[in-house]
């Protein structure tokens, strides 16, 4: 009798150890999901996070000791006023620098003219970024223009024109400018050539006086020298 219940009782814990065996095994795994779960979220990694950002500057200043200090004042001044414009020139100068000097001429022919203006005549400097704005939604509706359905061109090219027409004044507005300034030039040269026309009528009715003053500093002068 005993050995059947032995017998018995070693038939029930097989049967019933593999099965608590699962369910720990069971509850362990629930528990480190849990655990994982509590976890703050990771961000995820991004396909360009290590791609550079073109409307970012660029950080390094080695380009400072390569090039000529009217070159990097110019280029300080661009950072300052037309971020994206410098962003683009450096880039060249980090990744195609034989390209460099040729896309610095370009950009300078076109900003170089407003650093110029800055310094001498801000209100035309301020005309001629205006400009540039001008030109910049220009070239934009052009492409809009070209991507357009036909039912939609006649507003566009209502709105090209009217951009034009804003465009002819501002030109208009920059050679008003430009010419009062002459104008206030010749005014300060005319003035400069007055007075010197005065001046030398000054000493030519002086001549006499002034020869027999030099005279008498010369002969002084030799009265003055002991020759002993």
């Amino acid at each position: 009798m005993l050995i059947v219940i032995g017998l018995s009782l070693f038939c029930l814990s097989l049967i019933l150890l593999p099965g608590l065996a699962f369910a720990e095994q069971a509850a362990e795994q629930d528990k480190q999901a849990k655990a994982e779960a509590a976890k703050p979220a990771e961000k995820p990694a991004l396909v360009n996070d290590k791609s550079p950002d073109v409307n970012q500057q660029p950080d390094n200043d080695k380009w400072k000791e390569q090039l000529d200090k009217r070159h990097v004042y110019f280029i300080e001044w661009l950072q300052k006023n037309f971020p994206k414009k410098a962003n683009e020139l450096l880039t060249v100068f980090n990744k195609q620098p034989e390209q460099f000097t040729e896309k610095l001429d370009k950009i300078k022919e076109v900003y170089g003219p407003i650093l110029r203006e800055e310094r001498y005549h801000p209100d035309l400097a301020v005309v001629m970024r205006e400009d540039l704005k001008l030109q910049d939604r220009r070239d934009q509706l052009l492409r809009e223009i070209g991507l357009a359905k036909d039912e939609d061109k006649p507003e566009l090219f209502k709105q090209l024109k009217e951009l034009v027409s804003a465009r002819f004044d501002n030109l208009i507005q920059q050679k008003q400018l430009q010419y009062e300034y002459t104008i206030k030039r010749l005014e300060r040269v005319k003035q400069q050539l007055d007075e010197r026309g005065k001046e030398l009528e000054k000493l030519k009715a002086e001549k006499n006086d002034s020869v027999e003053k030099r005279l008498k500093e010369l002969t002084e002068q030799n009265e003055k020298i002991n020759w002993k």
